[in-house]
């Protein structure tokens, strides 16, 4: 009987382990982190425009995080790469202040998409080294988009 048990656990064992291993894996990366926006101010610059953000990042993890750097794009078409270097300790949040000077086409394709992301390049102690489009939500009182 009990080798009966042992045979029908045995596939959910097998499937387990490997679950449990991708969300370790995933626990140190860029996906404790959220972040909120507000545009302080725009310039146009003819074919490109400069934009200034205020972010508000959270960590919502339990190890510290440093944010690297933040690009204004997706991971294929990062534009005006800025490097904060912003360290992050666990269950904590930072304000941080952003220019990017990009493509007026990128900026309006941006502004209209309502997953406004960011690519953040993220460290943890351990090493372990990602980058993570985070979507980000609009702190209301900015200058707007």
């Amino acid at each position: 009987m009990k080798s009966r048990m042992m045979g029908s656990l045995i596939p959910v064992i097998v499937l387990t382990i490997p679950v449990l291993f991708a969300h370790t894996v995933l626990a140190g990366t860029g996906r404790q982190i959220s972040a909120s926006y507000s545009v302080v101010q725009k310039t146009d610059l003819g074919s490109r425009i400069r934009v200034a953000f205020t972010l508000k990042l959270v960590n919502h993890g339990n190890e510290a995080l440093t944010v690297e750097a933040i690009s204004f794009g997706s991971r294929h078409a990062a534009a005006g790469a800025n490097r904060p270097v912003v360290l992050l300790a666990p269950l904590a949040d930072e304000t941080v202040a952003l220019e990017f000077a990009v493509p007026k086409v990128q900026y309006e394709r941006w502004r209209k998409d309502a997953r406004r992301r960011l690519l953040f390049r993220i460290n943890t102690p351990d090493g372990k080294a990602c980058a993570e489009l985070i979507t980000m939500r609009r702190i209301p009182g900015g200058e707007g988009e």
